[in-house]
């Protein structure tokens, strides 16, 4: 289970970033939603479940961080 309420929305474009980041915040006990740009990232956090931290790349294509 995790640490937090809500899961951590992760944002980046990079493939192996991405997964080196999910594997340390699941490590840590977060359970981890990912984003590959922007546009993904406003749709989840529009949502009424959204997750209540999100850690974005700050370049990314569609839209930036």
């Amino acid at each position: 289970m995790s640490n937090t309420d809500k899961p951590v929305l992760l944002v980046e474009d990079s493939p192996v970033y991405q997964r080196l980041i999910s594997v340390h915040l699941q490590d840590w006990g977060s359970e981890v939603v990912a984003a590959r740009d922007g546009l993904q990232a406003w749709t989840l956090l529009e949502r009424p479940d959204s997750p209540s931290l999100a850690l974005m790349d700050w370049v990314m294509p569609k839209m930036d961080g």
